[in-house]
């Protein structure tokens, strides 16, 4: 808590609540986006998205995993795949803060030292080589 009671971390807090209760006057049904699916357990195809449905998606993540304007938020993965769509950009739109965009391990190596990111969303193959590389 800092001089004077103002807490920061609950302002934050308070801040991401108002913004989503802003924005969810704006969700409705309509297409927002076609995401093609990797096909794990049949053919590819594409899946048809609402803004209520992506909006709910990053509210879940949020929920789990609170961010604030204040963070960095590095991303390496592709925009185009879905946990990047929902967990980074998204979260993001609805939070503020600052959002770097690398590809992949050069992205990490790049961008890692010169943004200082506070989040950074990754996948078990990232996640295992920034592991190796750092022991």
């Amino acid at each position: 808590e800092a001089e004077g009671g103002f807490d920061a971390a609950s302002s934050s807090e308070a801040w991401v609540s108002e913004r989503i209760a802003q924005e969810s006057e704006f969700l409705g049904d309509h297409p927002a986006l076609i995401l093609f699916t990797s096909g794990s357990t049949g053919k590819p195809r594409g899946v048809l998205l609402s803004r209520r449905n992506l909006f709910s998606n990053a509210q879940g993540k949020l929920a789990a995993a609170p961010q604030t304007p204040d963070d960095v938020r590095l991303t390496v993965l592709p925009l185009w795949h879905a946990y990047a769509r929902t967990c980074d950009l998204m979260t993001w739109l609805i939070t503020g803060g600052t959002l770097a965009i690398g590809q992949g391990w050069h992205g990490w190596e790049t961008l890692a030292t010169e943004v200082t990111p506070t989040l950074i969303n990754t996948v078990p193959s990232l996640a295992s080589r920034l592991c190796d590389e750092a022991f």
